[in-house]
């Protein structure tokens, strides 16, 4: 079996993770045939309906919109001949795009910062 090294590139304020029930990330892309996934992902806004008190964003903010944002994220599995788009939104092999496939990864995208 060959080892692949895979690359997805997100900040503090976002968190993947598995659709797939009983499947993790890790799981996920390492039975990929793809050498690009797309990431959907989904923005959560402060509203009236968050958890007072709560510390940890992923929980005090449970408010999203229905549907993705038309901008995902993109995990590749390693090449030295990719790049990395602005925004971590695609994955270009010398500047052509590498489509990006649903393999049932998700992001929560939290885009709020405090005083902290």
């Amino acid at each position: 079996m060959k080892l692949s090294v895979w690359g997805i590139t997100f900040v503090a304020d976002e968190l993947v993770y598995s659709t797939v029930p009983g499947k993790t990330v890790a799981d996920l892309l390492a039975e990929s045939k793809f050498e690009a996934v797309a990431i959907p992902m989904w923005n959560h806004y402060c509203t009236l309906s968050d958890v007072p008190g709560e510390i940890n964003p992923y929980r005090r903010m449970p408010w999203m919109l229905k549907k993705p944002s038309t901008l995902g994220k993109a995990a590749y599995r390693y090449s030295s001949d990719y790049t990395v788009a602005a925004g971590n939104h695609q994955i270009l092999d010398h500047g052509v795009l590498v489509p990006g496939d649903d393999i049932g990864l998700a992001l929560r995208h939290f885009a709020w910062r405090d005083e902290d």
